[in-house]
């Protein structure tokens, strides 16, 4: 998954397991809590997200060296 949770040191997100209304509804109550109780957290979050590449870019180098590689080995 893309999106790793807030609350380990590297998250970036609010995520949940299962795709209801019940969890997603938890999700956005968890992000609305962090913002009204924690701004500066919240606004560290935010930040930390902005920083972070969500594009193909970098996950299409690491798939092409990997064909790469593969092909080296068995090709």
């Amino acid at each position: 998954d893309t999106i790793v949770p807030y609350g380990r040191p590297d998250g970036c997100g609010f995520v949940f397991r299962l795709p209801c209304s019940d969890e997603f509804f938890g999700a956005v109550c968890d992000a609305v809590m962090l913002y009204r109780g924690d701004r500066a957290a919240f606004d560290a979050l935010s930040a930390r997200i902005a920083r972070k590449s969500f594009g193909w870019h970098d996950s299409a180098k690491k798939y092409l060296e990997l064909y790469r590689e593969l092909g080296e080995k068995y090709g």
